[in-house]
């Protein structure tokens, strides 16, 4: 588990609760765990629209908001379309090839894939048929 400092800690539950309309006298009296104080300061901060990730990779925010998953005229109907809500994430800025993120399971940096096959080939990932694709 990952600790931060005692400072830290109580800035962002300060934050945390006067943003949720709590007085400061309430952080004496109130438990608040690492994980739910983030969980708060995450939702209610400001995030930047782009962040590096600690490999080095750009990634721009995703706001949260729902859209519309599925399909009413595919002919499977298995997966109906309906409204779905993801909080807010960030996603890489550039799309990734098989060969790239081969290259990053060579130098140790990112974990191989569970599966090398895909829903519509036998042999995907390792497949230089498919070094390029995204």
């Amino acid at each position: 588990m990952k600790t931060i400092p005692l400072f830290y800690l109580a800035l962002i539950c300060n934050l945390a609760l006067s943003t949720c309309g709590a007085s400061t006298e309430m952080l004496a009296t109130k438990t608040l765990t690492i994980e739910t104080a983030i969980a708060v300061a995450w939702t209610v901060m400001p995030r930047p629209p782009e962040i590096i990730d600690d490999k080095g990779v750009t990634m721009r925010l995703v706001p949260a908001g729902d859209f519309t998953m599925g399909s009413d005229s595919d002919s499977d109907n298995r997966n109906p379309s309906h409204r779905v809500y993801l909080d807010a994430f960030y996603m890489d800025k550039y799309e990734v090839t098989n060969a790239h993120y081969a290259d990053c399971v060579t130098i140790g940096v990112c974990d191989p894939p569970h599966e090398t096959k895909s829903d519509f080939r036998s042999s995907y990932y390792g497949n230089s048929l498919y070094e390029n694709f995204q």
